[in-house]
């Protein structure tokens, strides 16, 4: 587990680099960690096919369709509530255009490779080099992409309100980033080291 945490850590320290050198905003991190959420989901579709074997037929594609509109929700909410320049304050954001993703696309694809990295480090060292997917069940690997991404998100829209309500500069979106980081390490430990109560139903 310590590679992949070391990997986590690292990725997540990458969008400090992007606000001390290169000019990134509190948008841009939000933009960013909207694309890992994305990054969560795919990996969790992976481990839905290897332990689901034919049930995943069935709920594979009920997982892309409903994971699918919730991060279409949580984009549409990030970008009319954080889309606008921090001094316009709060709900004077717009909708999301492929004209307004490809600019966020190319501000942030390199920490978000580093980020599908980090979490296919943990996917091949937990899942499949410790065979984790013999110890949890189908049903708990649908819930816990969702568990994970509210609890991150809740802390970074929290933190985002609380930046622009008191106009707070670059030290405040360094501090999110340090405490995503932490409760992202927290969330990784404990998805990781809880066993099932039993491994003989795998639904």
């Amino acid at each position: 587990m310590r590679l992949s945490i070391t990997s986590l850590i690292i990725a997540n320290s990458i969008p400090l680099f992007g606000i001390l050198f290169f000019e990134w905003n509190l948008f841009d991190i939000m933009f960013l960690y909207w694309l890992e959420s994305a990054v969560i989901g795919f990996y969790s579709l992976l481990k839905i096919i290897r332990i689901g074997k034919t049930l995943a037929l069935l709920f594979a594609p009920f997982f892309i369709f409903h994971f699918g509109m919730f991060m279409m929700g949580h984009l549409i909410f990030i970008f009319v509530l954080f889309s606008a320049p921090l001094e316009s304050g709060i709900g004077l954001g717009h909708f999301p255009t492929l004209l307004s993703l490809i600019p966020l696309l190319k501000t942030v694809w390199v920490p978000i490779t580093i980020l599908f990295m980090s979490h296919g480090v943990s996917y091949v060292s937990n899942f499949i080099y410790k065979k984790e997917y013999t110890l949890h069940t189908f049903k708990e690997f649908m819930i816990t992409p969702y568990k994970r991404i509210m609890l991150l998100h809740v802390t970074l829209i929290a933190g985002g309100f609380l930046m622009i309500l008191f106009q707070t500069p670059k030290s405040a979106v360094a501090l999110l980033i340090f405490l995503k980081t932490v409760i992202d390490v927290r969330a990784h430990i404990k998805e990781h080291t809880i066993r099932p109560l039993t491994k003989a139903a795998n639904y």
